[in-house]
């Protein structure tokens, strides 16, 4: 498109502001100093695993079993040497900024404890509590594809209270999975940022296979986010589902191969008052049982107040029952502008198909004066349904 270099410029410069103004107002700057995680030269070498308890753990252990698990983070680091996996067998509790990096190219993993056949993991892996920030960088967070049951929550990471989640470039999380909503990371009236990043095979059975959001702003700069394809992810969005007042901010990245069983293939939201903004996005090979292949979000009908607005992204190859890429309800205004939807298809068989690829339904102006539904210089290729496009 004409305006592709510039678009690629604005989501540069717009990243670098948030980043920018989280630095000036204590967004992204831990206000306290982190505690030093990585801590290089071991006097130890443990091989592959080192056990970590912190519950049950003691630092003057070797940490080289179960039973001789370590207590601290900061202990269990030092005896880590390069693609060492550190096992979380009890949640480790975050009230104070902290800063887990081990280093680029050490390739250290923080695997959760699972054992078949006894005791298994009770609750998350990481509490975050007290308004306190945790941040990832060079780090791999695996679920080890289990999950607790009969907890509050059972993500992987669980922020409430006024905290902060920031992931940096370098960091993966990969199959984790949840018995309630956010296969990865649950959040409750706090924020997330995520600065590009792998995620792979994050799932729940719920909604939000990576992330559940009920109240707060998330914000995705950049990354690859992708599942696998045979799999169902969630029920209701397969990355994100927001529930909550705040605000949805994807500036780039890549969101491919996630299917659910309901509504919102990668993104789900259902408060009226979100805003969501989606810019140089790549949604492809998405699908939703129901409606909204990539994209879903409902607000209230008689009052809506959800704004939408979507800038140089590219949908290609998601189906749905209904809206193929996107299927917008009772939104009060939608935005769709310089983007390619090429090649995603309904799969519903009516003869009396609307908004087969998109969908907008805002309901009548005429009811509802002041309802804006704006769709410029977009590209539709290749698309196959009866109804392409309801407004």
């Amino acid at each position: 498109m004409k305006t592709k270099n510039l678009n690629k410029f604005i989501t540069f410069a717009i990243g670098a502001l948030y980043v920018l103004v989280g630095l000036l107002t204590g967004g992204l700057l831990l206000t306290k100093t982190p505690s030093a995680v990585a801590s290089y030269g071991a006097s130890v070498s443990l091989g592959s695993q080192v056990w970590l308890d912190p519950i049950s753990g003691d630092d003057s252990y070797t940490g080289e079993s179960k039973d001789q698990a370590l207590k601290t983070l900061e202990e269990a680091s030092k005896k880590v040497e390069k693609n060492s996996t550190i096992v979380v067998v009890n949640p480790i509790e975050i009230s104070e900024d902290k800063t887990i990096d081990f280093g680029a190219g050490l390739n250290v993993t923080l695997l959760r404890y699972y054992n078949s056949d006894s005791d298994n993991f009770a609750g998350n892996m990481f509490e975050v509590l007290n308004s306190a920030t945790l941040a990832f960088g060079n780090v791999t967070i695996d679920g080890n594809d289990f999950t607790s049951k009969d907890v509050d929550c059972d993500s992987a990471v669980c922020a409430t209270s006024n905290s902060k989640v920031i992931i940096y470039d370098g960091f993966s999380a990969i199959n984790n999975t949840s018995t309630e909503n956010g296969g990865f990371i649950n959040l409750t009236n706090s924020n997330l940022i995520i600065h590009n990043g792998y995620f792979y095979n994050n799932t729940t059975e719920l909604n939000g296979g990576l992330i559940f959001s009920n109240g707060g702003d998330v914000v995705i700069n950049n990354g690859n986010f992708d599942n696998d394809s045979t799999k169902t992810v969630a029920a209701n969005g397969g990355l994100i589902a927001f529930e909550g007042e705040g605000k949805l901010n994807i500036f780039g990245g890549s969101f491919k191969s996630s299917n659910v069983s309901a509504n919102g293939g990668v993104v789900y939201v259902s408060n009226n008052n979100a805003q969501i903004s989606l810019l140089n996005a790549t949604f492809s090979d998405n699908k939703a049982t129901n409606e909204g292949g990539a994209v879903y979000a409902v607000g209230e009908e008689t009052t809506p107040n959800i704004n939408v607005n979507i800038d140089s992204c590219t949908f290609s190859k998601n189906t749905a029952n209904l809206g193929a890429a996107m299927f917008l309800y009772h939104c009060k205004e939608v935005n769709l502008v310089n983007s390619l939807i090429e090649e995603n298809s309904i799969e519903s068989s009516s003869e009396d198909i609307y908004g087969g690829v998109v969908g907008i339904d805002n309901g009548s102006t005429e009811q509802r004066p002041g309802l804006i539904r704006n769709i410029d210089n977009c590209i539709f290729a290749n698309n196959k349904s009866k109804g392409m496009l309801f407004v």
